[in-house]
């Protein structure tokens, strides 16, 4: 699955994530494209913070191609 990942200091890029990936999945790709800790990595999706890292992209709601707010934590 594709999903494009907004950022107002980043851009917009987008991540490949397997269909029956998690939270944390996506976190983890984030996290290597932008050379971040995961810890560091918010994402909000549909105006809801995804916090539950096992949650799968499909119970978020997520589909390919969805859209995401990527937030970066200092």
């Amino acid at each position: 699955m594709i999903i494009e990942v907004k950022s107002i200091k980043e851009g917009v890029f987008k991540i490949t994530v397997p269909d029956e990936g998690t939270i944390l999945d996506l976190k983890t790709e984030i996290s290597k494209e932008k050379n971040q800790l995961i810890s560091h990595v918010n994402i909000i999706y549909n105006g809801t913070m995804l916090n539950d890292d096992t949650q799968t992209l499909a119970a978020a709601g997520l589909k390919n191609g969805a859209a995401i707010v990527l937030l970066i934590r200092p």
